[in-house]
């Protein structure tokens, strides 16, 4: 009996500068590397537009060669416009292939012919729940993409009950159609390890700090990580620096004011991006890990943490407390005199702290890629009914 193909649209993975994945992207590769490791009762390619002036890679999430349908030539602004206005041409045709499923990984369903299946990852629903925490370009884009992935795609994978949950709620969507695929950590990458000099000196991290690190934009809670930071007792803050690690976001004004205002700006360090390769060791040299965002489809850099065997504050709110079960405190993202609570908790209690940690490095173990390309494969199989 001939395989069934499956085509995986990987245009997030190909427009990522190397080290500089986001957390779809991690998702994306993870998920393709270990469905081609462990599923191979089906035939894989790899398709997505490679931008104008990338690099054309020979290798992607572990396929190469003729199992690679990548186009090149195609400007980015014409190919998102395309498949935000639902123009773009039916992607079997312009692969000329005929695949029985084709999985988007990044909340955009890419046309194809009638017979064809689809399922389609939404990661979260911030830009509806949250719109003012959506950059204004993002927002409309979502707006349109989104509501249209949902009606077409035969079916709907979600990254969280909390998601799902959202989904159903926001769109009335049945949850017969949703599937849920978390994310994980990669136990072989992320472990406990000494944060080098070369690490230190690359980004500027001194020797004692509490750490956030994603993205810096206004729904991750920068602002109210400051103000908490500014509200610990001097004598806490003369011996732990707060370090802001990732790319800075769109609207950086809430957070620029909240760090003039700040008595204590002197001792916090912005990062900028953080390579892949050294992100172990910046969650491993870190005291405590503090992530109060206002929402989140999941919160990886939770389990991260975690698997490096740091404390965790987080928010008690959308997917995080389902991420970080009984291993995290949890505080309110509004009020930020809860995390400098928190913090003090763990800075000042060793058992507080050895417990966070010890029950943060087995619920970590929980989520491995093997047992999340298992529920994807479920869904895989829902959707071509085998």
């Amino acid at each position: 009996m001939k395989k069934k193909e499956i085509w995986l649209e990987a245009t997030q993975l190909l427009k990522s500068p190397a080290g500089h994945k986001s957390g779809i992207g991690y998702f994306t590769e993870n998920l393709i590397k270990n469905l081609l490791n462990t599923y191979k009762e089906y035939d894989y390619k790899i398709v997505g537009n490679i931008f104008v002036n990338k690099i054309k890679p020979k290798v992607v999430a572990g396929k190469k060669g003729h199992d690679l349908l990548l186009t090149r030539y195609i400007p980015s602004k014409i190919w998102n416009k395309a498949v935000i206005m639902g123009i773009l041409p039916n992607i079997d045709l312009l692969y000329k292939g005929s695949p029985d499923l084709v999985i988007n990984f990044d909340f955009a369903r890419v046309p194809v012919s009638r017979n064809i299946k689809t399922i389609t990852v939404i990661h979260d629903l911030a830009y509806v729940v949250f719109p003012g925490y959506t950059e204004k370009k993002n927002l409309s884009n979502l707006r349109k993409v989104v509501p249209n992935s949902i009606k077409k795609s035969t079916r709907i994978v979600a990254v969280s009950e909390s998601t799902k949950k959202d989904l159903i709620e926001l769109f009335s969507l049945g949850s017969e159609k949703i599937d849920v695929v978390y994310n994980a950590v990669d136990q072989n990458k992320f472990y406990p390890t000494k944060l080098s000099d070369k690490v230190k000196i690359k980004y500027g991290i001194p020797e004692k700090y509490f750490l956030y690190l994603g993205n810096i934009e206004p729904r991750k809670n920068i602002k109210g990580i400051i103000e908490a930071y500014t509200g610990l007792p001097d004598k806490i803050t003369n011996e732990y620096k707060l370090v802001l690690a990732g790319g800075r976001g769109w609207n950086q004004d809430e957070i620029n004011n909240a760090l003039n205002r700040s008595t204590k700006k002197d001792n916090i360090i912005f990062t900028g991006y953080i390579d892949d390769a050294d992100k172990p060791e910046i969650y491993s040299g870190s005291d405590i890990f503090l992530f109060p965002s206002h929402y989140e489809g999941f919160g990886l850099p939770i389990l991260e943490a975690m698997a490096c065997e740091v404390p965790v504050i987080t928010a008690k709110n959308s997917s995080l407390k389902e991420v970080a079960g009984n291993a995290a405190l949890y505080v309110d993202s509004k009020r930020p005199k809860e995390l400098t609570e928190a913090i003090i908790k763990i800075v000042e209690n060793k058992n507080i702290r050895n417990d966070l940690v010890k029950k943060g490095t087995l619920r970590a173990k929980e989520f491995s890629w093997k047992k999340s390309a298992a529920q994807m494969n479920e869904s895989i199989k829902k959707a071509i009914k085998l």
